[in-house]
């Protein structure tokens, strides 16, 4: 008799909300990139994956990013007293998992998510169903290549 332990049954089952295929994905593909780094170093140059930058590169890379998050993310709101905070700025903030676990957590904070459109899209449905949604807010920028906007 066969059983799936309940972590296989929920993080690696496909048809489970807690499913975390974005980012056993983004491991498979660094596997693959690292696996070839010596043909990289041998023919000095990096051998062909996806663009960075494109948004569908970028909307896999931020689900990833929040499935390898979403189980800490709380931890590390209960870790940092922000009770005398009203702002938050999440720089880079991809889908806004730890944002959203400090507006959880604080019921005074008003958040904000800055990152590419592409990542803010992402950041958007996981907010769709927060509780809180209203008070988060979100800023398009690449603060790379970007200046920071305000104060």
């Amino acid at each position: 008799v066969y059983r799936n332990s309940s972590f296989a049954a929920t993080q690696l089952n496909a048809t489970h909300p807690r499913y975390r295929g974005a980012y056993l994905e983004l491991l498979k593909s660094q596997w693959t990139d690292w696996s070839r780094l010596t043909e990289t170093v041998r023919c000095g140059r990096p051998v062909g994956h996806d663009e960075p930058e494109a948004a569908a590169y970028r909307g896999r890379f931020t689900w990833a990013m929040h499935h390898r998050s979403v189980d800490v993310a709380a931890k590390v709101a209960a870790g940092i007293d922000l009770r005398k905070t009203s702002s938050l700025v999440d720089l880079g903030g991809g889908p806004g998992t730890y944002a959203m676990a400090f507006l959880a957590r604080y019921p005074k904070l008003q958040p904000m998510i800055c990152d590419r459109p592409a990542a803010l899209a992402v950041a958007k449905e996981i907010a769709a169903t927060h509780k809180a949604r209203k008070r988060l807010s979100y800023l398009p920028l690449n603060f790379m290549e970007e200046d920071l906007p305000g104060r």
